[in-house]
């Protein structure tokens, strides 16, 4: 577990209530925007936070052969440049993801004075509700209005 984030812990072991918590866990990355600072606390690969998907998803294949899935951003960032454990040779598609991924990543500014963030993007206070993940469930996010 990094610095303390449910996302990256796991529930061996645990209560009903932990375990019933990580089976749904998935659906809050639906809502959720991260904003790197540090980037000790959003994982690389996994948080959505640059672009409106995480970066698995994005670049399939690298994330395929990364050796470091679960590493967080600060993990990855050696000061002047990003270092993937990558366990081939980059050819073909991964070379052109590279590419893709590198010019995404060069516009990352970090600030070590301020903590890594979240908000809701499901609900315009930005802080999560049960209701607006409802909605997502239910409708794909839309608010539906029945003419009477």
């Amino acid at each position: 577990m990094h610095s303390g984030n449910f996302f990256c812990s796991n529930q061996k072991g645990t209560s009903r209530f932990w375990k019933g918590l990580h089976k749904v866990k998935h659906l809050f990355k639906w809502g959720a925007e991260y904003k790197v600072c540090r980037g000790d606390k959003i994982r690389f690969w996994h948080d959505s936070w640059v672009g409106n998907m995480p970066l698995k998803i994005q670049f399939t294949s690298l994330y395929k052969i990364n050796e470091n899935q679960q590493d967080v951003v600060c993990d990855i960032w050696e000061g002047d440049e990003w270092d993937l454990a990558i366990r081939r040779n980059l050819q073909g598609t991964w070379i052109e993801e590279w590419t893709a991924l590198q010019q995404i990543l060069e516009r990352v500014q970090f600030d070590s004075t301020k903590e890594d963030s979240v908000k809701w993007v499901l609900d315009r206070s930005n802080q999560y509700t049960t209701k607006s993940l409802y909605h997502l469930i239910t409708h794909g996010g839309l608010e539906i209005s029945y003419a009477l």
